[in-house]
């Protein structure tokens, strides 16, 4: 979206270059004033027409960057958390919780960014935000499409507890037989931070939630499960709080009149509910079918025509949040389409076309790429904070590997400054390909001769070896040799048995857990790349790893010892 070649800047377009410095201050920007536009309905035709020619990404980054946040900095999850966080504005009777560290930015954005939206940053009466029976008004909650709680402690107060929570049930505003009864589409979002000891238990591990309480600011009244079925909780706890326009560079953002005319319209579009079909609990489906039509509404014109990979990604990362303070654990890697969404979503730090992936896995904080310009390397994206983290301390550990440590770790290079982008080199596969996303389903519709070329080749590949299997099966029938197939596991030209092939791995991360003092049982398979010609095994992810000085042959014995006894 930059201005080239000298032309003017489109006019909905405004720049956004340092518009955010006093925030990082904390300080107020009223970002409403911005460039005026005295024509808005001409402007919004010009708008809506390029908008028509903007690819999926595109369009994120550019919503992105009109609410003050550089889409250039942020990684994909961030995107995601920060695109469900605007649904309430074109999505009637959605209610989030949104609880985060400081600094993110939250009340900022709910209450100068927004249309008609109200942020309560104080204690509230019932009449204000309900019905005002001496005045014979109808409060805050009739008035406006958002009403953002600026600290959910102020809604402790067990009466305005109980009328929050029957509004969520029902929408109902009258808290009186003798009012009319009135219905209000309007949205709730609960902002809070959390305390530093949650904190701390998220950032140790931010997927294991089993000690962690994510409604933890709220009072005891919302605590219950009828609640957590009608609110959609954030895991904004994955996010930075750096993520703010502060740049040299120009970052161009929707103008605010138009973006506020663009999230109207959207209000009032409906996403078919024939396009989505769900699997889960009755209690969840009215949050899971705003998340799919808000995010479908948000990035597509057609909602007729939506393309079957992107809406099976909004249903199944819908999924996840609905059932976030439901779960022990939150993960969001495991389902494929979600998983090409995200590296979509990275296009940003990719160095080659994402057309050109020809190996693609996707963990908790990282996806792993390879490319056809490339073969020999593997490139590292981190999707959370906590993948940046992963990358510097694998980096890290490279560089104070001894020589004899390093001939089992994978050679790791940092290629930016911010730690986003790792890669490692090796023609090896991942070993742990049971999160492989299959680039076979996503290419298949696009004009790519190249690619349909090599999906073919790799096919026809597979189908020479498995007659070559069968053969083998043959001549060894013919030779009155008891042998079966189904016991043969075709890997890097060699055959072996499923145990066999069990053993000679376990053997090998035996080894690779004493030379690193890590139990065997704690390295997991897509951890490591296994070479079954050569008899080889080395480290791929070891950002768990602490590299110490190397285990004398007495400590080796000793914890070979440990380990037998495990079992």
């Amino acid at each position: 979206m930059k201005n080239n070649g000298g032309k003017r800047m489109k006019n909905y377009l405004v720049n956004k270059k340092n518009t955010n410095e006093q925030l990082k201050y904390n300080k107020i920007l009223n970002v409403m004033g911005i460039e005026k536009i005295e024509n808005i309905e001409e402007t919004y035709i010009d708008f809506k027409k390029e908008w028509k020619n903007l690819s999926l990404v595109q369009r994120v980054d550019l919503l992105i960057n009109s609410l003050g946040k550089d889409s250039k900095k942020m990684l994909p999850i961030e995107k995601i958390i920060q695109l469900v966080s605007i649904i309430p504005f074109i999505e009637h009777s959605t209610h989030i919780s949104y609880t985060s560290p400081f600094s993110q930015g939250k009340t900022f954005q709910y209450s100068k960014i927004f249309p008609n939206s109200k942020v309560i940053s104080s204690g509230i009466t019932e009449a204000a935000l309900f019905y005002n029976k001496n005045k014979g008004e109808f409060g805050i909650l009739k008035n406006y499409d958002v009403v953002a709680f600026d600290d959910v402690q102020c809604l402790n107060n067990d009466t305005i507890a109980s009328a929050v929570y029957d509004f969520l049930s029902s929408g109902n505003l009258s808290r009186s037989n003798n009012v009319m009864d009135s219905i209000s589409c309007s949205s709730i979002i609960f902002l809070s931070n959390y305390t530093e000891e949650t904190q701390k238990k998220l950032e140790n591990n931010p997927y294991f939630l089993k000690d962690v309480n994510l409604l933890e600011p709220f009072s005891d009244s919302f605590q219950k499960e009828a609640f957590k079925s009608r609110i959609v909780v954030l895991p904004a706890y994955l996010m930075r709080d750096e993520n703010f326009i502060i740049s040299e560079e120009d970052v161009y953002g929707i103008n605010i009149n138009v973006l506020h005319k663009f999230f109207q319209e959207k209000l009032k579009e409906s996403l078919p509910l024939f396009k989505i079909e769900l699997s889960c609990k009755e209690r969840l489906k009215n949050n899971i079918y705003a998340i799919v039509s808000g995010l479908s509404k948000l990035l597509f014109d057609d909602l007729e025509n939506i393309p079957e990979k992107y809406l099976q990604a909004f249903i199944q990362l819908a999924e996840k949040l609905v059932e976030l303070p439901f779960e022990s654990t939150f993960k969001l890697y495991n389902k494929s389409e979600l998983n090409y969404l995200l590296i979509e979503l990275s296009s940003v730090f990719l160095k080659y076309s994402i057309e050109n992936i020809t190996e693609a896995y996707v963990y908790e904080d990282r996806c792993i790429l390879r490319f056809q310009e490339e073969k020999n390397v593997l490139y590292k994206i981190a999707l959370t904070k906590y993948g940046i983290k992963k990358n510097l301390k694998e980096f890290k550990n490279w560089k104070n590997a001894s020589s004899n440590q390093k001939s089992y770790l994978i050679e790791s290079e940092i290629i930016d400054k911010d730690g986003i982008v790792l890669i490692s080199h090796t023609e090896l596969s991942v070993f742990g390909n049971y999160k492989k996303v299959n680039l076979d389903s996503f290419y298949s519709n696009q004009d790519n001769e190249n690619i349909q070329t090599e999906i073919s080749e790799i096919k026809g590949e597979l189908k020479e070896c498995k007659e070559a299997l069968k053969d083998l099966a043959n001549i060894l029938k013919n030779l009155n040799i008891s042998y079966s197939l189904n016991n043969v596991v075709f890997k890097n030209k060699l055959l072996l048995s499923e145990e066999e092939y069990k053993d000679l791995k376990d053997e090998r991360k035996g080894y690779l857990g004493k030379l690193f003092d890590i139990y065997p049982q704690d390295i997991r398979n897509y951890d490591i790349i296994f070479n079954i010609k050569n008899n080889e095994i080395k480290f791929l992810n070891y950002d768990f790893i602490d590299i110490k000085k190397e285990t004398s042959l007495e400590d080796m014995i000793e914890y070979h010892e440990k380990v037998k006894s495990l079992k």
